[in-house]
């Protein structure tokens, strides 16, 4: 039995599929509001009137505040510029267009930006057997030192059975 080793350093960029955005926008006549539900808490710092914008049929609405409630919902107050009171249906409501920008959760997230999470990866495979004056088998597969590691193919082992192993990336039952 020889024991051999080989190390790999791994730089990685990983995107985290989960992107802070708004859930629904739902307009309340009554107080000439909108409420914008967001997947995540919001920064109480990120909000800003400037940071919302409110549109139907080419007729942008002004905004006169913007206001936390709760965690995840925010009210934003709009006025039709000749200060009539807005009246929207259920079919102007397919027509409304909007803008949220800057606001962010609190785990600092830019709403509608994926997250990209930077990783490095230390790793040592030892090698338990080896023989030295065995011919090569034509059937493997071998790692080109010139590639990344990602472009290798895995070869199937019958005799891995007899070979300790202890691998990270082995798919482990969860308990």
């Amino acid at each position: 039995m020889f024991l051999n080793y080989i190390t790999f350093n791994n730089d990685f960029v990983v995107k985290n599929n989960f992107i802070f955005r708004e859930i629904d926008v739902i307009f309340n006549q009554s107080d000439q509001t909108f409420t914008i539900h967001f997947n995540n808490d919001i920064d109480p710092r990120s909000i800003d009137n400037k940071n919302f914008k409110f549109k139907l049929r080419n007729k942008r609405f002004k905004i006169m505040s913007s206001k936390l409630y709760g965690k995840r919902k925010i009210k934003v107050r709009v006025s039709n510029w000749n200060k009539t009171p807005i009246l929207i249906n259920k079919e102007d409501l397919a027509q409304l267009e909007y803008k949220i920008k800057r606001i962010k959760d609190v785990s600092e997230r830019v709403i509608y930006r994926p997250v990209k999470i930077s990783g490095y990866q230390f790793r040592e495979l030892f090698v338990q057997e080896v023989f030295p004056n065995k011919e090569i088998d034509s059937s493997l597969s071998f790692i080109l030192k010139d590639k990344p590691l990602k472009a290798s193919k895995i070869n199937n082992h019958y005799e891995i059975h007899q070979y300790w192993l202890n691998s990270p990336l082995m798919e482990r039952r969860a308990y």
